[in-house]
């Protein structure tokens, strides 16, 4: 599934939780400081929606460059319609 800014990738796994990983590419900014900076407000959004999900997932978040200028409120926003589309929130 993709979006403007990350492509998320689902497999099932057989576990009772769901695993997360996000991949930010150099390409996407030279500075580490700012890749980990996206990397936690995507970990921040994934945590306050988490409760809502169903379990037993792991999914890997792919982030594009365009996601660079996107406030916390519009990332939660794309990830929570990301997973409506994958039918994997309650």
């Amino acid at each position: 599934m993709s979006t403007p800014f990350f492509t998320l990738r689902i497999t099932k796994n057989n576990l009772t939780q769901n695993k997360y990983v996000f991949v930010i590419s150099k390409r996407v900014d030279k500075r580490a400081v700012v890749r980990n900076r996206i990397r936690r407000i995507m970990k921040a959004c994934i945590k306050d929606l988490s409760k809502d999900l169903v379990s037993g997932y792991d999914m890997i978040f792919i982030i594009k460059y365009n996601a660079l200028d996107l406030s916390h409120s519009l990332i939660r926003e794309q990830i929570r319609e990301a997973f409506v589309r994958c039918k994997i929130i309650k």
